[in-house]
């Protein structure tokens, strides 16, 4: 019989990073399975929520860390709370239990070697594949990126299990595991989006991975065409945006999330095609859930067909293809 399963993410309730959100319904559905859980996080804080505490099992590690801001503040929470993931594990896991431990922070691969002395199972669920991520934060020569990588995934291989999120991620672990993410949001049935007004919506990050400039263009077309433009977001490229756009902070429930997104018929997401390897927009999924017709922009190569193949994907079968695998 299996032991605990223990989820880790940077971020955990209250926060709504999209990772928290993804690790608290894992973490649920587990439990609702008659599973035990434990879902544990960090004191971090990445955007501000008000969704109701889960009903798991819940540690929060550390002191109250202040919100995200400068890089040197992002980094330094990064090893501050992977030093936490490890003394968590090396105290609270037990053989025959099962460790999930998500890319949130980028250090967490190197947890495999704690996870083992414990004779526990380790599933690295990747998010983002940083040895091509942090280009987007930190600029630094191309010729770097294939030895980073090469470190990385040595230390990815070392992990029982590793699961891709999308397709297009970088990272040579010829067995992992692809389960898309899901639709975190359930969209009551009728007529949706398509019968209400020109609306272009984008909601969620919009940060150093983004061509923001590709991203402003189709938001000019559209503008032209007649459409309204609206944008939900944080992060460094709203700063980037003109004027004509309105611009509001991310929603912070979900009703009001769920009303934005059924409101509006065009949805917008945005990607790079300098970083085709190191996400794939997690916000797709309740776009595609809504019904709404999407423009992706700075989509291309792998990461255009790894779009392409989720749009002919269930919006929620990634959680049910986590609870088929976990409970073989």
């Amino acid at each position: 019989m299996t032991g605990t399963f223990h989820i880790l993410n940077e971020f955990v309730w209250p926060d709504a990073a999209p990772t928290a959100i993804y690790a608290e319904q894992l973490a649920c559905a587990l439990a609702q399975k008659g599973k035990t859980v434990q879902l544990v996080g960090g004191r971090g804080r990445y955007r501000e929520g008000n969704r109701p505490q889960p009903g798991v099992p819940l540690t929060l590690l550390g002191p109250d860390a202040p919100a995200r801001g400068r890089l040197t503040d992002v980094l330094r929470g990064y090893f501050r709370t992977t030093g936490l993931f490890l003394r968590y594990i090396r105290s609270h896991v037990a053989p025959g239990d099962v460790v999930i431990a998500s890319s949130a922070p980028p250090l967490t691969p190197v947890l495999h070697r704690a996870i083992r002395e414990k004779k526990a199972r380790s599933i690295y669920w990747m998010q983002d594949y940083y040895p091509e991520m942090l280009r987007s934060l930190i600029p630094f020569p191309a010729l770097w990126v294939k030895p980073l990588s090469g470190l990385w995934d040595r230390e990815l291989r070392k992990w029982d299990e590793v699961v891709k999120i999308a397709r297009n991620l970088g990272g040579d672990i010829p067995r992992a595991r692809i389960i898309r993410n899901w639709a975190t949001l359930v969209f009551p049935p009728g007529p949706g989006a398509a019968a209400k007004d020109k609306t272009a919506l984008y909601t969620g990050n919009l940060g150093y991975a983004h061509d923001i400039e590709a991203l402003v263009a189709a938001c000019s077309q559209l503008h032209q065409d007649g459409y309204r433009v609206v944008f939900y977001a944080d992060g460094p490229g709203v700063a980037r945006l003109p004027g004509w756009i309105e611009k509001y902070p991310p929603c912070r429930d979900e009703a009001t999330l769920l009303r934005v997104l059924s409101d509006a018929p065009l949805h917008l997401l945005s990607a790079h095609p300098r970083f085709q390897g190191a996400l794939f927009p997690s916000k797709f999924w309740n776009s595609h859930a809504s019904g709404a017709r999407m423009i992706a922009t700075g989509f291309s190569g792998k990461m255009r067909d790894e779009y392409n193949a989720a749009l002919e994907t269930r919006p929620c079968d990634g959680l049910d293809q986590w609870l088929r695998w976990l409970d073989a």
